[in-house]
């Protein structure tokens, strides 16, 4: 997918596309003409920029380097932050759809993912290898700080998974609350809509960790 692919609606005003570090802080991308820079893209209708209608960072105040054509790998999350309280903002996707399941390769510390597919999947869905050891997927709250989800029997917990294998678990194969720690809960059927973003926390520095991504069709 490309920036070009994202088209905001009318009400997506002092918004802005940002990409993060394996840290949470904001990246940074390097365009000849505009050097080294925060990547943080705002979108600029045709009348207002001097390379046609789209995607410009930031820090190019005259709009004269559309980053339309940057790609997106599939699978890869990213912040969209709204300073302002209009609502009704909205992103629409178009472009390839992803035929076949997508395998992410996983960094230490943060890793901002999200299902690409357009339509909802399940935890149930997310496969992680063998080396995915003490990680965990977090969804997270409009401020960045760790979402809580309600679940019978344990109450309002953080939403932390973690996924734990069959011989290890009271409720089968799969993913499980950090609260539940007995693993009585199984989390496989809650969903994850199209298009929602997630973070893997990777705390460990053991290499090769993967979680593989179902395919769209």
């Amino acid at each position: 997918m490309t920036f070009g692919d994202i088209k905001p609606n009318e009400n997506f005003i002092n918004s802005s596309i940002q990409l993060l570090t394996s840290g949470g802080a904001t990246a940074t991308v390097t365009v000849d003409g505009l050097g080294t820079v925060k990547a943080i893209f705002s979108y600029w209708d045709e009348d207002d920029a001097s390379d046609g209608a789209g995607w410009y960072l930031d820090a190019d105040e005259d709009a004269e380097y559309n980053q339309n054509s940057r790609v997106i790998p599939f699978g890869d999350g990213y912040l969209v932050n709204r300073p302002t309280l209009e609502t009704g903002a909205a992103l629409i996707y178009s472009g390839e759809v992803q035929s076949a399941p997508i395998t992410k390769e996983l960094g230490d510390k943060f890793n901002f993912l999200g299902n690409c597919c357009p339509r909802d999947i399940t935890f149930g869905d997310l496969v992680p290898n063998e080396n995915f050891v003490n990680s965990s997927i977090q969804l997270l709250t409009s401020g960045g700080a760790t979402a809580t989800v309600t679940v019978p029997g344990l109450g309002t917990v953080k939403a932390v998974f973690s996924y734990w294998e069959e011989d290890d678990a009271e409720d089968g194969a799969g993913w499980y609350l950090d609260a539940d720690e007995d693993a009585e809960y199984n989390q496989n059927s809650r969903v994850i809509a199209a298009g929602e973003g997630f973070l893997v926390n990777r705390p460990t520095l053991e290499t090769g960790a993967s979680i593989t991504i179902p395919a769209a069709l």
